[in-house]
């Protein structure tokens, strides 16, 4: 090494012993000891948060290997740029101001926040390396819980965790909204309780944000979306021929019991609007039907619905046999008589109980062949007859299938 060069490396150690900022021209005429001498570039260094607002006052060291180039301070802009560095590969270590910290002590990150790497500077060029530190101070987090259209979910249960657990709990607003403000510096995260009526099979009923982070002045965001889960049974009896059971009705239960009573008023019935679960629907049938119990038959249950589904139920019984009896009531002269009370009957009791119309005549419909009728005439005001078989009264009916049975009963007017 010449005369000149060694008193260049002494001044450059005193500096660098001081703490003072390495002026790499100092040792531009020692080219025996730098890589490409003669050739020399520039690294720009920048530091600031993740807002990107800057961070003065960072201390910064230049190096290659094991050997420190230069040292250096971020500005009022969170920069500093190191010039006239030597053509080589370097790195750039930063010290972590006053008042800030690393993040890797709220969260994983690789390579070290701190040291930035394989910096390779040509002559003419520039490089550049940027540090992203966490200001230490407390924050807010911002919740909002609405449905896919943006109606908001008011009262929905919200808890604020860190590592440690949950820290808060608040209810969200008519505005489905919650603000957690002061929160201290930190990792969080956020549960929000899904109503019932929002779960579907298989979702979690307490759905979580988290990677909150938390530091001085920052404001945080947790959006939860929920959609009702919602769908529809719709149901049908047919008799054994295809045909739609008039009259009949529907329970709707389940596992918490009936939840509701639907009568049949078309070819089927549709329930709409169900909260996702499991229904079942049982038939009540009109008479004139039987069906022997058992699934698919008077009911159908394990009707598992989920979001959006829209589920079937078909049930098949059978109608039974009936007949139709025609009643007629005159007089002497075979003149209508009319309002006379007729009453059809069985041993349990009475069956139908009409009047008949003006031209005397009455007509029961669909009476079950599955038993013993009888037939009874009540006397009207101003006419006269003998209490009998065949006069007022006719018992021991039986009837067939499609049969239209006919009986007249013939009063007297004094």
């Amino acid at each position: 090494m010449d005369q000149k060069c060694g008193r260049a490396m002494a001044r450059l150690m005193r500096a660098v012993k001081a703490g003072a900022v390495l002026l790499f021209s100092v040792v531009a005429g020692c080219e025996s000891l730098l890589t490409r001498p003669g050739l020399y570039g520039t690294v720009t260094v920048t530091a600031a948060r993740r807002s990107g607002e800057p961070i003065a006052g960072a201390p910064l060291v230049l190096y290659t290997g094991q050997r420190p180039m230069g040292y250096g301070t971020t500005d009022s802009t969170g920069a500093y740029t190191f010039l006239d560095v030597p053509e080589g590969v370097y790195g750039v270590y930063a010290t972590v101001p006053s008042g800030y910290a690393r993040p890797e002590e709220l969260y994983a990150v690789a390579p070290p926040s701190d040291v930035v790497q394989n910096l390779r500077v040509v002559g003419g060029a520039t490089r550049t390396a940027r540090f992203e530190f966490l200001k230490r101070g407390p924050g807010s987090i911002a919740v909002q819980v609405s449905e896919p259209g943006g109606v908001p979910v008011p009262d929905t249960r919200v808890l604020l965790f860190s590592p440690r657990g949950v820290v808060r709990e608040a209810n969200t607003d008519r505005d489905g909204r919650v603000m957690f403000g002061g929160v201290p510096f930190g990792n969080y995260g956020v549960f929000a309780e899904r109503p019932l009526i929002y779960v579907d099979s298989g979702e979690t009923t307490l759905p979580a944000r988290d990677g909150l982070i938390i530091e001085a002045g920052s404001s945080e965001q947790a959006l939860f979306t929920f959609e009702k889960c919602l769908g529809s049974i719709t149901a049908s009896v047919r008799d054994q021929f295809g045909v739609v059971v008039p009259g009949a009705g529907f329970l709707l239960y389940s596992g918490a019991g009936t939840l509701g009573e639907y009568p049949l008023t078309g070819d089927r019935l549709q329930i709409s609007a169900l909260r996702c679960g499991e229904y079942g629907i049982r038939v009540r049938l009109p008479r004139g039907f039987s069906a022997t119990e058992g699934r698919g038959v008077t009911f159908v249950d394990g009707l598992r619905l989920r979001r959006g589904r829209a589920l079937q139920a078909s049930l098949t019984v059978r109608r039974i046999a009936s007949a139709t009896m025609r009643i007629r009531v005159v007089d002497q002269t075979d003149a209508p008589v009319s309002g006379v009370r007729t009453v059809l009957y069985t041993s349990d009791g009475i069956v139908r109980d009409a009047r008949t119309d003006a031209a005397g005549q009455l007509v029961f419909t669909d009476i079950l062949v599955d038993g013993e009728y009888g037939v009874r005439v009540v006397n009207p005001t101003g006419y006269v007859v003998e209490e009998g078989r065949g006069r007022t009264f006719e018992d021991g009916i039986r009837l067939r299938d499609g049969e239209t049975r006919a009986y007249t009963f013939r009063f007297t007017r004094p």
